[in-house]
This record gives C-alpha cells, structure tokens and sequence, in this order.
C-alpha cells in the first residue's frame, strides 16, 4: 500500500517555531480541478464578497503508480476517480476511457489509502510493456488490453475455473484455484505469437518441484515472473522462488538458499532489465545477481543497514535504491521517505529527500516514484512523478543518479480547522505547512484585510504551527474542530489551552506567544474574549475565572466562581445568575455587579453574548418549558424576543444558524421592534454554500469590532461578506489611561503611556496636549489603521526636542473610524506636567 515514513523520531516544539515562518508570506499553488486554487489576487464573489483561496495540505496528495511502461506510467490518485496515463517525455496526463469505481480516500495519519478502489497486485494494470490491462468480472470474467490510454487492441474471456493474477507484457496469466493457493499457472496471448487477431493461446507453466505448494507471484515484467512456493519437506513453511519464463512457460528455480541451514536467509527477489535482487533483508543485505545466470551468486553485496523495513529497486547493472517503508504514528513526518542510492564505489547518496515508498521499474531500467527533490522542515511541498536514471559518461559514482521530473502531482486542499475574525483581521487554523499527528497538526495564517469598506486582502502570513494540544482533530479526516476568538485587538485565542496548560493568547502575524494566564484549573477552557479580558470555563471542576492577560504571562484571575453565562466586552463583564434570570453588569478590573435586567419568565440563561449596546441571552428547555432567548438594548432599555439556536452576535446584527438553513441574518440597527414586529431578517449564505462548516468559530463567525461575516465553504476557501447593516459610532471599550500627573525630570526614562481598546478599526489617530493657560495643542503621538487597540506613549517633549513647559493641560485622544461611519471620535482627560523645563521662559511678544 501507499506508505509515508518516519523521517525521525522527533517532537516539534511549539515555542521553538522558525521565525522564518512566521515571518514568511504564504505561497498558494496553482490549481487545477483537485488542487487549491491558484495564487494571486483572491477572487471576489458578488456584493463585496471577498474569497480567498484554500492553503496547500501539508500532507502531499497519495499517488500509486500502478505500472510502468515503455513510454509513461499508470497512475491512480487520492480524490480522483480516473486512472491517468502520464507520458515520460512530455509529462501530458491523458485519463483513460475506463475510471475507478470510487474516488480513493486516503488516511494521513495511517498513511494508507482506506479501502482503495485499485489493485496492489504486481501486473494487475500491466507490467513491462506499454499494455495496459483493465480487468473486469462482469458480465463474465475478461481483460481488456490497450496501448497507454489509447482503444482497445484484445479481449481475452478468463476461462471458466480460472483467476485473473495480470499483464505482463502482453502476455495475461490466470491461475487454477484460488490466487493466493493457485494449483497452477496458464498464460494466455491474444493472437498467438503476433499478438494481434487470431486464436488465443494457452500455455501451462511447469518445471516446478514435485509437490510444489504455489503461493503466488511476487514480481514480473514483460519475459519473466517471479513465483513464490513452498515445499512439504523440509515442513518448515519456508518459502521458495522460482523465475517463470514468459516465452516458453518453463519455471526455474532461483538460489534461494544461500545457507542451506536457514531457510529464512532470503526474503523476496526483485526484477530488473539488468538482473536481479536477491532481498536479505534480515541481515539488511540486498545482493545483485545475473539474470541469465542468479546461481553463479552475487555479482554485488550491498550494506544496508541505514534502512529498516524497505522499498528496493536495481538501476542499471550495479545501483541499488533503497527507501524506508512508512510507518504511522504521532510525532512522524507524514511526507515521505529518504531515497537512498547505493553505488559501487560505496556512496550511500541521498538521490531524493523525501518520495513514497514505492519504486517501479520501467522496461528501460529507470526506476519510477513520486517525491520531491527540495526538502522542506515547514511549507508547501512540490510534489511530482520523478524519473531516476543513471547518468551517462559519468562512471559508477554518486554522481551517476540522475532525477528527472516526469509531471507535478496536484497538491490538496488544507482543510480549515477554526477561524476567528476580529477588527479586520482573520485568523485560521489548517493542516498546512507541517504535519505530524497529533503533535503538530498544521499552522495558524493571518490574512489581514483592509478595515474600511469591502473585505480586500492586503497581506496573508503563516504564524505558527498548530498543536495537537490546540484542539481535538485527532481523526485524519477531521474538520471544523478548532473553537477560535478574536481578541478584536489582534491577538487571538483557542477554546483549549496549550500543552503548558495555560490559556495562551497568539500574535495574529507572529510565531510568538502573547498575553497568557495560568488559572491552575485542570481543564480550561476560553468561553469568551475581548481585548485583555476573558471568561475562562473548568470543564471539569465547574468553576468559572473571570481573567486579565498581561504580557508576557504575568496574567491575573479577576473573579473565581461557579460557572454562570457571562460574556466581555472590553472592559464591561455581562453575567447570569445560577438561580434566576438576573443579569448583571460590573467594569472590570475592579468594578461591582449590578442588576440591569431580567431574563424573560425569570429563566436561568446557559448563554450570554455582549456586543455594544445589545446583550444576548438564552435559556435552555427545562421541565417541560421550551428555551427561549431575547435581547437587551442598552440605549432603550428594554428586551424582546430573539431567534434561538447556534448565534453569534456582531455589530447591530444577529448571525443565526438554523438546521439546514444556511446563514440568516437579523438586523438590530433600527433597535428592537414594536407592536409584535420581527426583526429584519434575510438570509446571508444559503445551506449548500456553507456546506459542512455549521459550527460557529469553527466553520463560520462574526467580526464584533468590524461587522464583515466569515464562512468557510466545503472547497475550503474562506468567504468574507460584508453584511450592510448600519455600524455603530467608534468608541473605547477599554481602557488604559495615562496618568494625570508627569514627572518631567523623569519622564524621558518612563514614558508617559496609555492605551485604548476600540469597539472598531481606526484609519489614523492622534494624541494631542493642550495647555489650558495658552489654549496652545501639541500632538505629541499620532498612527494610522489601529486594529482594534491604540498604544501611545511620550517623552514629555515637542516635537522640537524640548520639554514642555511645566503646567495644567488637557490630553485628547482622536480617531478617524476606517469603516467611514459615525464621524470621528474623541475621549479626554486632565493632566498636569510637574518639575523643571528644559529651557528659559519664553519673552513676552511685543506689541
């Protein structure tokens, strides 16, 4: 079968990511009707709706070459139901008439197809030649033969009683009894010898020993077969070869028996134009013999001992390839195997750094595999058919293996673990750029998009890898598995904590960690975030930690109590009662609960989202009462009624999933209702284009500090839609304010700092100092597209170099919101600069 390898026992250690990776912009491949679509410019699909394009799988797409032959090879692969004829010269993939009978589904973590629609057997689609052979048991038994992918040439019935084992040559051989038992070999040709038109001969293999148990045919070209057996004495189940000649039906012994006291020296023969391997792999010796004469030994001994368990192949008269079988499991590099060359000057040369465990023949000698020729730790592979030659007119050396690329496989698709998109910026997590189960199981990428007006992409990085303590996607096959937040700050955070047990916030752009907290709970997990405050849940313990980030992990818990729904917005913590509907509100770090509202019939809420001026709660069904949800309006004061089930609450909107209904959203611009209304409700994505992606921060979500809606569709590209719901005024939701005093004999050893966290993006600010005796303003600290947070700091001097005169002022702090709505914004605060100036006074301007 398709096998990957272990390329070293080793454990990728999350803190200790490349910052080359990081800071690298991701690459996309080209497409194709299987592949990731192409790089570029991300394509743009009605009303603003920005699509980017799906990552590379890590993991190379699977490929079996199923023969090869005098001028291409057969080829079946991963996702794809046609069988492609692939010519050597001009790499052109020509599908054949006949397709499988599913499209193979491959396991990554295996490293295995699961139950594949092809054969594995040697010869069963051709051997040797450029004959292929399509076997077919209805409406009776018979094998269809064509050259490459062109019509068919012969149609031979498999006679009654016999088992169709392959195509070698043009030579078709069936078996009495069953395949793996047979009690004899017949090999049949169309046309006699001409090949073509005529009776079908029939021809029975002898010369095998007396009593013979025949087993099955382990290799074969176009003259010969390689035929395993056994004898009843010695009755040690020891099994035999013998070389089938195609020609005349004449089986011959192969010395099997190197030691005549251990049967089970030798494991396996292998063809090739140029003679035969005798496989010990025992011993991790492969021994080269003459084909017209095997019993005259060893023409060359070959070490192998750097491989275990191994794929070989003969290139040319004294060349040995040799690669690892794969072997699953956590922590293997899934890509593929070294493909080591063993010349006769004794090199062991590295011919490709990583193929699958699989070599093929070719008639001329070359051997055939898949791989590539650049390794790479981290990143998108580039995967194609290679083609190994010896190199002509430069001896037996190292320098003799020669890797030519036949035709690049298409790459797969990642598929999208989580998202989380926050004040423009779009995190997500796939199985991209590295993959060892679970240990590392993909990456984070950031696309930063442009804040104002539609979604456009102005960078897209690759961050850091994924853990496999990040999230359950444990299964090969699993998707929309990562619970992802945006801080709306630009950090973002996962449900689960890291293998550290911390609840760890990550740098959208950057391989390194940001704010983490240590709450000591068992089992945390992250139920809500906004900017430095979370709602941390114990999934077991049934507690609930009211938390703050700091950097670098200096984090604090705020509040420690039983789990109760709450939800953060900046500094404001919404919380439900566990006894009845009370919802109460408190700013934190230090701020008192208050009572604001009540839910509807008293119920105890299990959910509780806050965005703006709109608080959303749910009850769940208990004791025979259905659940109900409603919303809260801060500016009113009132609530009412909301659409329950899977919601994510935005900017003036409700984003609601109903079962097999797509995308709706409720528009809360106009404020709630009356008289019994309905909220203005539309859909925004149908069922069939959201696909598979139904779970919220997994496979859909809603920028709160921004407004866009993200998606993933089931060709794992991301969809951004604007909603056109009227944004609320820009406002501060958090803040850090600078102090009201300023030292100035100090200052310029510690700044005088503040930040601000925003409800949206900011196309540029300032901060500005006005002297409340002179009514004189000197912007001190100005930037353009805050995402979400504003950091300034000042020396306490002009921008002229000097200090500021000693004195009561007034800082101000003034943003131009990106989006183009609600004006601009401004919030203030007193401040007194205290100590000596720089300079003398200014002289009093004369009249």
């Amino acid at each position: 079968m398709i096998r990957t390898r272990k390329r070293s026992a080793r454990t990728v250690a999350l803190l200790a990511v490349s910052t080359a990776v990081a800071a690298g912009t991701l690459t996309l491949p080209a497409g194709s009707a299987s592949a990731a679509p192409a790089a570029g410019t991300a394509a743009t699909a009605g009303a603003g709706e920005l699509v980017l394009p799906a990552a590379q799988r890590r993991v190379p797409r699977a490929t079996r070459i199923l023969k090869a032959g005098e001028t291409g090879l057969l080829l079946a692969q991963e996702g794809d139901d046609r069988l492609l004829w692939i010519d050597y010269a001009t790499g052109a993939q020509t599908p054949l008439a006949t397709r499988l009978d599913s499209k193979p589904v491959y396991n990554v973590d295996s490293g295995y197809f699961e139950s594949p629609p092809f054969s594995f057997e040697p010869g069963h689609y051709g051997a040797g030649s450029d004959t292929v052979a399509l076997y077919s048991a209805a409406p009776a038994p018979h094998v269809t033969l064509q050259k490459a992918a062109g019509e068919p040439v012969a149609d031979l019935a498999i006679p009654e009683g016999r088992t169709y084992v392959g195509t070698f040559g043009d030579t078709v051989v069936t078996v009495t009894g069953e395949r793996s038992t047979p009690t004899g070999y017949h090999l049949l040709k169309a046309g006699g010898a001409g090949g073509a038109g005529g009776a079908v001969t029939d021809t029975q293999v002898t010369g095998f020993p007396a009593g013979a148990q025949l087993a099955g045919v382990t290799d074969g070209d176009a003259t010969s077969l390689v035929v395993r057996y056994t004898l009843p004495e010695p009755a040690d189940s020891s099994p035999r070869w013998a070389l089938v000649d195609l020609g005349t039906g004449l089986a011959k012994a192969l010395p099997d028996r190197p030691f005549p006291d251990d049967p089970w020296e030798v494991s396996d023969f292998r063809l090739a134009p140029q003679g035969l391997i005798r496989v010990r792999e025992g011993r991790r010796q492969m021994e080269l013999l003459d084909r017209a004469h095997p019993e005259a030994g060893p023409t060359r001994t070959v070490d192998t001992s750097v491989l275990g368990q191994a794929e070989y192949a003969r290139l040319g008269k004294d060349t040995l390839l040799g690669m690892d079988s794969y072997a699953g499991g956590a922590g293997n590099d899934h890509i593929g195997s070294l493909l080591f060359g063993f010349t006769p000057d004794g090199v062991v040369r590295v011919a490709l750094p990583s193929a699958r465990a699989q070599l093929v023949t070719a008639p001329d000698g070359s051997v055939l595999t898949v791989g590539t020729t650049s390794e790479l730790a981290h990143g998108d592979i580039d995967w194609a058919v290679q083609r190994i030659v010896r190199a002509a007119g430069k001896g037996d050396g190292a320098e003799a293996i020669e890797v030519k690329r036949v035709a690049k496989i298409a790459p797969v698709t990642a598929s999208v673990y989580g998202l989380a998109l926050g004040s423009g910026i779009l995190n997500t997590a796939d199985n991209s750029t590295n993959y060892l189960p679970a240990d590392v199981i993909g990456a984070f990428r950031t696309t930063r998009l442009g804040a104002g007006g539609s979604p456009r992409a102005l960078s897209v990085t690759v961050d850091r890898l994924v853990s496999g303590s990040d999230a359950d996607c444990s299964g090969w096959d699993r998707k929309r598995c990562l619970e992802m937040f945006s801080a709306g700050d630009g950090n973002h955070g996962r449900r689960r904590p890291t293998e550290q047990g911390g609840t760890v916030l990550y740098r959208s752009g950057s391989a390194d960690w940001g704010p983490r907290v240590t709450t000591g709970d068992s089992s945390p997990r992250l139920a809500d975030l906004s900017g430095r405050f979370g709602v941390v849940d114990g999934a077991s313990s049934g507690k609930q930690q009211i938390v703050e980030f700091k950097e670098p992990d200096s984090g604090a818990t705020l509040i420690n109590r039983s789990r109760v729904a709450a939800a953060v917005w900046g500094s404001t913590l919404w919380s439900g009662s566990a006894t009845d509907g009370t919802v109460t509100r408190q700013t934190l770090p230090g701020g008192a609960a208050q009572p604001v509202f009540k839910t509807q019939g008293d119920c105890v809420p299990s959910e509780i989202q806050a965005v703006g001026r709109w608080v959303y709660w749910a009850c769940p069904s208990d004791w025979g009462k259905p659940a109900v949800s409603g919303l809260y309006d801060q500016v009113s004061g009132r609530t009412a009624p909301a659409p329950a089930g899977t919601v994510l609450l935005g900017d003036n909107q409700l984003v609601r999933h109903p079962e097999g209904k797509g995308l709706e959203l409720h528009d809360l611009s106009a404020g709630l209702p009356t008289g019994g209304a309905g909220l203005p409700t539309r859909v925004l994505v149908t069922e069939a284009q959201l696909g598979a992606s139904t779970g919220r921060r997994t496979g859909w979500t809603v920028d709160r500090f921004g407004g866009h809606v993200a998606y993933v569709d089931d060709a794992e590209r991301v969809h951004i839609l604007p909603t056109g719901v009227a944004p609320s005024p820009m406002s501060v939701i958090d803040s850090q304010p600078p102090a009201g005093v300023v030292d100035l004999k100090t200052v310029a050893k510690q700044p005088w700092t503040g930040k601000w966290w925003l409800s949206k993006p900011a196309a540029s600010w300032k901060l500005t100092i006005r002297n409340k005796a002179t009514g004189r303003s000197t912007v001190v600290a100005h930037g353009t597209d805050a995402r979400g947070a504003i950091s300034a700091s000042w020396n306490g001097k002009a921008p002229v170099g000097t200090l500021l005169f000693p004195g009561d002022y007034e800082w101000k702090l003034t943003a131009v919101p990106a989006d183009g709505q609600g004006g601009e914004f401004s919030t203030s605060g007193p401040l007194t600069l205290a100590g000596p100036t720089a300079g003398k006074p200014r002289p009093k301007p004369l009249n």
